[in-house]
């Protein structure tokens, strides 16, 4: 849950960044590029990270119902 919250404020920070930096005051000094490619790479990790867990946190509850439907239409049963 944090990271989907640390990931929606990142974009919203990027988002933002992009729009005060790059077209209110077109700063054009070469150290925008790097922040720029700074705040990019956070905010992809940082919503990996997120996925990730989701990802992680969800499987034990697709899992059984997964083997179940398996074992209905396969006859197996443990």
């Amino acid at each position: 849950m944090a990271l989907s919250l640390a990931s929606a404020a990142l974009g919203i920070g990027l988002i933002a960044f992009i729009n005060q930096r790059l077209i209110e005051t077109v700063d054009t000094t070469v150290m925008v590029l790097p922040e720029f490619l700074g705040l990019l790479l956070l905010l992809m990790v940082v919503t990996l990270g997120s996925q990730l867990a989701l990802t992680h946190s969800g499987t034990p509850f697709r899992l059984p119902p997964a083997q179940r439907i398996y074992q209905a239409h396969s006859g197996y049963a443990r």
